[in-house]
């Protein structure tokens, strides 16, 4: 067409189209889908440990907001190694 065409652009800033919560938003997607497998399975986030695979865009924001919901985030698993403490580790210190 000639010129720019943003409307087919994905994770773009908020001054040209973008959304917010963009950068989250699939971490949060996780999470929520996390919660409703809980909710299924008759357990509760607090006495929930989870081991989280990946700690880029998407591993990190779930993390987080897991965290946050009282999940206990037991482990984190990266491509050259990992974490683990069984007394939960502390997401905001590794962000």
């Amino acid at each position: 067409m000639r010129q720019t065409v943003t409307a087919v652009v994905t994770g773009k800033p908020i001054n040209i189209g973008g959304s917010r919560g963009r950068r989250e938003a699939t971490g949060r997607g996780v999470m929520l889908v996390c919660r409703e497998a809980v909710k299924k399975l008759g357990m509760s986030p607090e006495s929930t440990r989870v081991i989280v695979q990946g700690f880029g865009n998407v591993g990190s924001h779930a993390a987080q907001l897991m965290h946050k919901s009282g999940y206990k985030i037991t482990g984190i698993v990266e491509y050259d190694g990992g974490l683990h403490n069984k007394n939960g580790i502390d997401i905001n210190a590794l962000i």
